[in-house]
C-alpha cells in the first residue's frame, strides 16, 4: 500500500540511523550529523543516491504540523530504537514541501505535487538535503516506473511475490502520542513474513499510525510517539530563495 512507500520508502537511510532521544515534538531536534554526513549528501546532490519519487502528505497539509515516530528492530537478537520526523515547511498553493529527519545527521526535503494520486505513481517535483541549520542543496530523485501503453499503474507483481490476500478489521481507542485513535487495522503475510498496519482516515502523512512486522523471533514496530503544530524549519530555506547574485 502506498502508505508504506514513503515511511519506507527512506528505509535504506532509516537501517543503519543511529538511535536518539525523543523530546516533545514541539522541542524536537533534529540528529546530528556524524562521520559519514558530508558523503552521504554529495551521493545525493550527484545522483549516486536518489530521494524517493513519492513522498507521502496528507490531505489539506499546514505549515507547522510534524509528525514524530518511533521504531523499534529486534534484528539480530538486539533491540535498535529510532526516532525520525516529518513536517511541512511551506505550502503554496497545489505545492507543499515537507523536510524529513532521517536519523543520519542530514534532512531530506521534498517539493510535493499536492493534485497527484496514488495511480500518478510520482508526486515528487523536487528533492533537496542538507545539514538541520543548513542552506537546502538540489538532490537526485528517483525515476518513477512507467506503466505499459494504456495503463495507468505500475504492473502487478509476478504471483509468486504477491502476498496473501490482507486481513481488515476495525480498531478503536488505540492510545498514541496523547491520543485514541481509530480505524482499520490491515494484516498481510507475505512468505515467512506477517505485517499488521493500523490505519486512520484523516490522520497525517498517510494515516499510518503503527506498523508491525515480524519473522520468527525478528520484530519491527513504528508506532506514532508525538504530534505538533508549532514546528519550524530545520533548513535554511531563506538562503536557498535568495537569488543569485549578478556577475559585475
Amino acid at each position: 500500500m502506498r502508505a508504506v512507500m514513503l515511511l519506507p520508502g527512506l528505509a535504506l537511510l532509516l537501517s543503519v540511523a543511529l538511535a536518539q532521544e525523543a523530546p516533545p515534538a514541539d522541542d524536537y531536534k533534529p540528529s546530528v550529523p556524524g562521520p559519514q554526513t558530508d558523503l552521504l549528501l554529495r551521493m545525493f546532490r550527484t545522483g549516486k543516491q536518489k530521494l524517493p519519487f513519492w513522498c507521502q502528505v496528507h490531505k489539506d497539509p499546514k505549515v507547522g504540523q510534524r509528525w514524530v515516530v518511533r521504531s523499534v528492530n529486534t534484528a539480530g537478537g538486539a533491540e535498535q530504537e529510532l526516532f525520525s520526523a516529518w513536517q511541512v515547511v511551506k505550502v503554496d498553493g497545489d505545492l507543499a514541501t515537507v523536510e524529513y529527519d532521517n536519523g543520519r545527521g542530514f534532512i531530506a526535503a521534498f517539493e510535493v505535487d499536492l493534485t497527484k494520486k496514488p495511480e500518478d505513481i510520482a508526486n515528487v517535483k523536487r528533492a533537496w538535503v542538507a545539514k538541520p541549520g543548513e542552506k537546502p542543496e538540489t538532490a537526485t530523485v528517483m525515476d518513477a516506473p512507467k506503466p505499459p501503453p494504456g495503463e495507468t499503474k505500475t504492473p502487478d507483481a509476478p504471483e509468486k511475490e504477491k502476498p496473501d490476500e490482507p486481513k481488515v478489521e476495525e480498531f478503536k481507542d488505540l492510545e498514541l502520542a496523547g491520543r485514541k485513535w481509530s480505524g482499520k487495522l490491515v494484516t498481510t503475510r507475505h512468505g515467512a513474513w506477517e505485517t499488521r498496519t493500523w490505519t486512520v482516515e484523516g490522520a497525517w502523512f498517510g494515516g499510518v499510525i503503527k506498523t508491525v512486522t515480524v519473522s520468527g523471533k525478528t520484530q519491527a514496530t513504528t508506532e506514532l510517539h508525538r504530534v505538533s503544530t508549532t514546528a519550524k524549519a530545520w533548513l535554511k530555506w531563506e538562503e536557498a530563495e535568495k537569488p543569485a547574485p549578478k556577475n559585475e
